[in-house]
């Protein structure tokens, strides 16, 4: 299988690369996509494949930390290559006038860039990762508490009803 899908892969990229006619936001998104699985499973069968055929059940922990870089990082390119190529098939059925001038080379490319900064830097072990424990507490204690409190006051003055009501209350003047 791993085979058979490094042999697909290459072979979509090496098409796409020889046919001008394919060189297409579609096609350019399906090479991202080629590109990126060529990546996660050539950071992730090579090992598997030793631990099988040669029973080597170590893995030096620099290695583990790296491999665990790479799944996370290019899981997260997959994520974004599938949002861009959801783009590109909504501009092509809600706008197929404009798909061409709408997406361009060059937005690919940006849109390309993006997906590859937004896989890399959530991947990244954040320095912020050594906060104190009670830190961690304190945050998660006020994400449950501060959208109950601040709920009631956006929804509550946003309602014309309650903002009427509550006007009422304080604009009342004694009879």
């Amino acid at each position: 299988m791993y085979a058979i899908a490094v042999l697909g892969n290459f072979t979509l990229l090496f098409i796409v690369k020889i046919d001008e006619s394919l060189h297409v936001p579609m096609y350019y998104f399906l090479c991202m996509l080629a590109v990126t699985n060529l990546v996660a499973s050539m950071s992730t069968v090579p090992k598997m494949l030793s631990i099988f055929w040669f029973n080597s059940r170590e893995i030096d922990f620099s290695a583990c930390l790296t491999q665990m870089y790479f799944i996370h990082c290019f899981s997260g390119m997959e994520s974004g290559i599938f949002v861009a190529m959801a783009f590109d098939r909504y501009v092509a059925i809600c706008d197929p006038l404009r798909h061409s001038t709408i997406l361009t080379d060059s937005l690919v490319s940006k849109i390309g860039l993006a997906v590859v900064l937004r896989g890399s830097v959530l991947a990244l072990p954040f320095p912020f990762l050594n906060v104190a424990l009670h830190f961690h507490i304190l945050m998660a204690n006020a994400y449950l508490l501060v959208p109950p409190m601040i709920n009631p006051i956006i929804y509550g003055v946003r309602t014309k009803q309650i903002r009427d009501r509550l006007l009422r209350l304080f604009t009342h003047k004694g009879t």
